[in-house]
């Protein structure tokens, strides 16, 4: 009777490390999403993709630092990977950008760029209805929340590309669309073999 007994408390102590586990998953999911859904935008491009790329390049890391010894995909650990040096690489030339730049220029197209986040928060809201409720394991529900940030990244490097006339920002943009768009389709990829 006690070998059993020990074993439910080994099962249920496990199984209580695995909730808690996918609860902190979960929880730094609803941080990465937070990093939009409450930006108030500028109306400066250069700044609105500034301030929020590096508030999502810190929480994908989050939330990648958590899971990358957990993950059992192989393409997983290399998205969780290249998202944790994204934030030792690319933030350190966007915080660099941000300082020489510490002032929104807000111009003409100040309310285009607003009505642009405000139109990319929306969607990304229909896209997280679609997962949040799902009943999905933590390496399918790690994937879709690195597919939801990748697309972020993308539709606002996209604005700045589109926008913007500062040279440094439209670079920074341009290679975050590129990068982003090849992690989407390794995650693609894996979803479509999983």
């Amino acid at each position: 009777m006690k070998i059993w007994q020990g074993l439910v408390v080994v099962v249920l102590g496990l199984f209580g490390t695995a909730m808690a586990q996918s609860d902190s998953l979960r929880e730094q999911g609803v941080a990465l999403k937070a990093s939009l859904y409450e930006y108030e935008a500028t109306g400066d491009a250069n700044h609105d993709f500034a301030n929020l790329i590096s508030e999502q390049y810190r929480n994908a890391a989050r939330l990648s630092e958590m899971k990358v010894d957990q993950l059992q995909a192989a393409t997983l650990q290399r998205v969780a990977r290249s998202a944790i040096a994204k934030v030792e690489n690319e933030l350190v030339e966007i915080e660099t950008w941000k300082g020489r730049n510490s002032r929104p220029n807000v111009g003409e197209n100040a309310e285009l760029v607003i009505a642009s986040i405000e139109t990319l928060s929306e969607r990304m809201k229909t896209v997280d209805a679609r997962f949040v409720d799902a009943d999905l394991e933590d390496d399918a529900y790690f994937a879709q929340l690195m597919l939801w940030h990748h697309e972020v990244a993308i539709a606002v490097g996209q604005l700045v590309v589109n926008q913007s006339v500062d040279a440094q920002a439209r670079m920074l943009a341009t290679d975050t669309v590129r990068r982003h768009t090849r992690e989407i389709a390794q995650l693609r990829n894996w979803e479509v073999t999983n």
